[in-house]
């Protein structure tokens, strides 16, 4: 039986059913090693290093963390905080979508390796947005609030993502 129990914990660590199920706040490492299996799986251009600073700022590494938008009558769910209209977007109609065979709902974005996947893929997208290469502070600003719509709420974003990448890095 002990067996049976050990094997049934490491499934649902595995799966990030544990860190939904329960609050559990993800250690830098875990997150590290998402970003780095999802970046060289799916997304190679994609710097790991971003997405785990990012992870950090959005959501403290907390997968279940939840934030409703007042401003967008949305709500932005999980590691990377994706918005749910962002998630179904980049899987219905940009084609992300090789984690899961149907778009995402708040659930499954809660799940780490499904919340690091759409987040991964919008910066993905983002890193050549138009047609052109863009910076570093450019993708963390659009990241937080939209493709080239920048103020000082985005500014902000982005002196805490240099804070926190600072600190991790």
């Amino acid at each position: 039986m002990g067996v049976f129990i050990k094997v049934l914990v490491g499934v649902l660590v595995a799966s990030g059913l544990v860190y939904a199920a329960t609050g559990m706040i993800m250690s830098r490492a875990e997150v590290e090693a998402l970003a780095i299996e999802t970046t060289q799986k799916y997304f190679p251009k994609v710097d790991y290093q971003m997405l785990v600073t990012m992870a950090k700022i959005e959501s403290s590494f907390m997968p279940t963390a939840k934030r409703y938008e007042v401003h967008l009558g949305d709500s932005s769910y999980g590691l990377m905080q994706v918005l749910s209209n962002t998630a179904y977007w980049l899987h219905t109609e940009m084609g992300y979508n090789k984690i899961l065979n149907r778009a995402p709902n708040a659930l499954d974005l809660m799940r780490p390796e499904v919340s690091m996947y759409y987040g991964a893929a919008y910066v993905n997208w983002l890193r050549t947005y138009g047609g052109v290469n863009r910076s570093e502070e450019w993708i963390v600003r659009s990241y937080n609030g939209g493709p080239n719509q920048f103020n000082n709420q985005t500014l902000n974003h982005w002196n805490k993502y240099k804070e926190a990448k600072g600190g991790l890095y």
